[in-house]
C-alpha cells in the first residue's frame, strides 16, 4: 500500500474512533463532528468517494430502525 494511502488509512480509523468514543451519532453535535472529520480528510486529500454513500444510507437506516429523529 503507498505511504499516502496508508497514512489516510490511519487517520480515518483513528479519527473514526474518537467519533464512536465520544458518542457517535447518539451526540446532538455530530453532524459538525462528522463535518470536521470529512474535512480533515479532504484536506489532505484522502476522499472517502463511495463509502461516504454507504455510510450515509448505515447511519440512515440505523435511525429509522431505532425510530429516532432524523437530522
Amino acid at each position: 500500500m503507498r505511504a499516502q494511502k496508508r497514512e489516510g488509512l490511519h487517520l480515518a480509523a483513528r479519527q473514526e474512533a474518537g467519533f464512536l468514543r465520544t458518542g457517535g451519532v447518539g451526540k446532538p453535535d455530530r453532524q459538525a463532528r462528522a463535518a470536521a472529520l470529512y474535512a480533515a480528510l479532504v484536506a489532505r486529500r484522502f476522499s472517502p468517494g463511495g463509502c461516504a454513500d454507504l455510510l450515509a444510507m448505515t447511519l440512515l437506516v440505523d435511525a429509522i430502525e431505532r425510530g429516532g429523529a432524523l437530522p
